[in-house]
């Protein structure tokens, strides 16, 4: 074969000249193809390498893609090479992507915690409501029975998991789990658009959708043909940019196809058809049935409980201040936060000479009666002298035998102490401590009533259990109130607490640790130091009393072993909860064990609707049924033994003990009733529908995708939600579709865009013995796009309407 001209086509020749091209447009549907016809004088080429990358140009045409396949044919006047490449849209073909289910090649998931929230609002119950008499703030009041609506629960699973996506081989394993309906569920897994772009790391003008849901499955392709259904949307692979390129398909590839008026055109031809048009309306729908009347009643016994907190020690504190009459504060501390003052007593309770040297290392100076917060200095030495010489020595040798000579670890001060006050705090420290956790507010009071109606008869009678009995006096707020008293007990008595820490054992390291006060003015000492011009005569109208104190915590922790004790919180052993007044009472004998208990509730598997409809009645103030204990368990007491606790540490010992616990009061309240009640809830039918269908004699094809929201398993339980119903997405493509070819002698022009972004579908070099010709052919869209892919939901209607213990 004689060839004179050919097309300037760049690409793999193989020894031969390239005088032909061939490229149809594969859209979504598979990947484009491109064929090259090569030719030599001698017919010997080199042997295609198949699936190695490619690249062909022609003019602003261009293709990046594999070898894929080739042929020769052979005449007796010459042997012709075929080579075929496709674009690089073959990945699309040769991954798979693949629905994951836990544990699937051994792929669990991460942990996630989803909540789904359930509303009861179409059941009621009946449920004791206590109620204030008019006029009073605190204290008394009665119960009344009122129908309640269950509200919007919410529960949260962590039995749900995550893979997000995962690549094995060629294989995408992608996948998250929906809500977990129980422990014991291995739930359905989806997707989201979004999850599979994340997975598939191909460049291209990807959409974003994270609110849709899909389980599809197969080649990459196909997965993306179904996505692309979903959301209205179509793609193609631009083997020009090598990139994946998606478009709306209510607008198409193009809207403008290319327009030439080359001089070298041989012939054009333009079409336009309404093949491919559709309209897709999207509806949403949901029901509720018609139910009868219902009635509501009870005749048992109903057992509630409820919990009481504490009366605060800032209420006695504040109390006890006034009647002690202060003169110097009416600060209820002493100027000391609550914990100090805690634990000034509570350290008081084993010593009250570690007390006084808690108090003095964290400068309390109030409750150490200390009158003038400025103390005086003295001259050490010549103080020490005076002491000796009046009755003092054995005091300073002591010290100098505890210390060094001259005492170098302590400071001598002269103050202005009320020794009555310091009594007075340390009487108000110890009492305090009996009144963690001792007084309870009991609202309820016995009685019983019958009431009717046209909607209701009642006949309940009242008891409570603790009975307050207690009347607080002198007090505005509680004036004529009845209060309970539980008492309390500590976890140590003050010897036992002595015992562990050798309390005897160390009697003169404690003294010498903790300030040492000498009265001056009662003894005369003052006019005394006065004389000896130790101190001033207007610094002696200021003070009463010398201080003999050690310097630094370090020493006392060195010589004692005392530091700061600190406050924490833990359980006092001697208290006994409501639980263990409960097992302790058992008539029959049987005993409980929380932890075999717990272990059972925990395997219960309990699907989340069912503890969704508990915390509703819960809150609403009742106790589902399968939780209602026989009333012989029911017993007031304690919730928990937690209560304040206080470490205290010396050279021989230490100890942690405990207050009075201070936890909250389980009080029970029998209802002893029979009550009936005509539900007022709404009986009769609903129907939502959000969306309509119009009409589509303007398209070639109409399409409704109807989404039923109905289904328990996706969508809150009979929730009413008119604006909120789930439905897919209007979609229309009416605009005709276009098409033009172009056939030119020789090369195209160089204006014309040969790329699929313009609407290329077709591109032909054919080559004759007049030369050559280019044949182009465009397209506002593909001559078919994907079909909706319609998932029927499953389909039911709201059967179910409930009203709780109704009949």
């Amino acid at each position: 074969m004689a060839i004179t001209k050919v097309p300037t086509i760049s690409g793999p020749s193989f020894g031969g000249v390239i005088y032909g091209l061939d490229v149809s447009q594969g859209f979504s549907n598979e990947p484009t193809k491109l064929t090259l016809n090569i030719v030599n004088k001698n017919g010997v080429y080199a042997t295609p390498t198949l699936k190695t990358s490619a690249s062909v140009s022609f003019g602003n045409f261009s293709f990046q893609g594999k070898i894929w396949s080739y042929d020769i044919k052979e005449s007796a006047d010459e042997k012709i090479l075929n080579v075929t490449l496709v674009d690089d849209s073959i990945i699309l073909d040769q991954k798979y992507v693949l629905l994951w289910k836990r544990g699937f090649l051994g792929q669990t998931g991460a942990v996630q915690s989803i909540t789904k929230t359930f509303d009861f609002g179409d059941e009621s119950l009946l449920v004791p409501s206590r109620e204030e008499d008019e006029g009073e703030s605190i204290g008394y009041g009665y119960t009344r029975f009122i129908e309640k609506r269950l509200g919007i629960e919410s529960v949260t699973s962590t039995n749900s998991r995550k893979l997000g996506s995962k690549n094995i081989g060629s294989l995408i394993l992608i996948g998250t789990e929906k809500f977990a309906d129980s422990d014991c569920d291995i739930p359905d897994t989806y997707y989201t658009f979004d999850d599979l772009r994340g997975a598939t790391n191909i460049n291209g003008n990807w959409p974003s959708n994270n609110t849709w849901r899909a389980t599809h499955e197969g080649t990459l392709r196909e997965v993306l043909s179904s996505w692309c259904a979903d959301l209205g949307y179509d793609f193609y692979w631009d083997f020009k940019n090598n990139r994946l390129q998606f478009y709306d398909v209510s607008q198409g590839i193009t809207s403008s196809l290319p327009n030439s008026t080359a001089s070298n055109i041989i012939s054009k031809e333009t079409s336009s058809s309404m093949e491919g048009t559709f309209r897709q309306y999207g509806i949403g729908y949901t029901a509720r049935p018609k139910s009868a009347v219902k009635t509501l009643g009870a005749s048992s016994v109903i057992v509630s409980s409820y919990s009481a907190s504490p009366l605060n020690i800032s209420y006695f504190a504040s109390r006890l201040g006034e009647k002690l009459s202060f003169s110097v504060t009416k600060d209820s501390w002493g100027g000391r936060s609550q914990d100090e003052f805690t634990t000034a007593g509570m350290v008081g309770y084993v010593s009250q000479s570690l007390r006084d040297l808690y108090s003095f290392q964290k400068k309390h100076w109030t409750s150490l009666g200390y009158q003038d917060r400025t103390a005086i200095p003295v001259d050490k030495i010549k103080t020490m002298d005076f002491l000796r010489k009046n009755e003092y020595a054995d005091i300073i040798n002591n010290l100098e035998k505890f210390d060094a000579k001259d005492l170098p670890n302590y400071n001598f001060n002269f103050i202005n102490r009320d020794e009555g006050q310091a009594n007075k705090w340390k009487e108000i420290e110890q009492k305090m401590l009996g009144y963690h956790g001792r007084f309870y507010r009991i609202p309820d009071k016995p009685g019983s009533f019958f009431y009717c109606n046209p909607n209701y008869t009642m006949d309940i009678s009242i008891e409570v259990d603790p009975a307050a009995s207690l009347k607080e006096e002198n007090s505005e707020d509680f004036a004529g109130k009845l209060i309970y008293d539980r008492g309390g007990q500590m976890s140590h008595d003050s010897s036992a607490l002595q015992d562990v820490l050798k309390i005897n054992e160390l009697t003169q390291e404690i003294e010498n640790c903790a300030p040492r006060h000498i009265e001056l003015k009662e003894s005369g000492l003052l006019e005394d130091m006065i004389r000896s011009e130790l101190i001033t005569a207007d610094d002696g109208k200021k003070v009463n009393t010398m201080v003999i104190f050690p310097k630094s915590d370090t020493f006392v922790k060195q010589k004692l072993g005392f530091q700061e004790p600190n406050l924490s919180r833990g359980s006092n052993n001697l208290e006994s909860t409501w639980i263990d007044e409960r097992n302790a009472n058992s008539n029959n004998g049987q005993k409980t064990c929380a932890a075999y208990e717990e272990s059972l509730k925990k395997g219960a598997c309990l699907s989340a609707e069912e503890l969704a409809r508990k915390a509703a009645i819960r809150a609403a103030g009742a106790i589902p049924e399968d939780e209602k204990p026989e009333p012989p368990d029911w017993v007031s007491g304690l919730n928990n033994n937690q209560a304040i606790s206080c470490e205290v540490k010396t050279i021989k010992g230490n100890v942690r003990f405990f207050l009075p616990s201070d936890s909250s009061l389980r009080v029970i309240t029998k209802f002893n009733l029979n009550i009936n009640k005509i539900s007022d809830l709404d009986t009769s039918e609903f129907f939502w529908t959000v969306g309509s269908p119009g009409n589509a004699d303007d398209v070639a094809e109409v399409r409704i995708a109807n989404e039923n929201i109905t289904d328990p398993n996706e969508d809150t339980y009979q929730k009413r939600r008119n604006s909120e119903l789930i439905r897919p997405a209007n979609s229309f493509a009416t605009t005709p579709s276009k098409t033009i070819k172009y056939t030119f002698a020789g090369d195209p022009p160089a204006g014309l865009t040969l790329s699929p972004t313009a609407g290329l579908t077709n591109l032909d070099i054919t080559l004759s013995s007049d030369g050559f010709t280019t044949s182009a052919s465009f397209s506002t869209r593909p001559p078919k796009p994907s079909k909706q892919n319609n998932t029927v939901r499953y389909v039911q209607s709201q059967l179910n309407r409930a009203s709780y213990n109704a009949s």
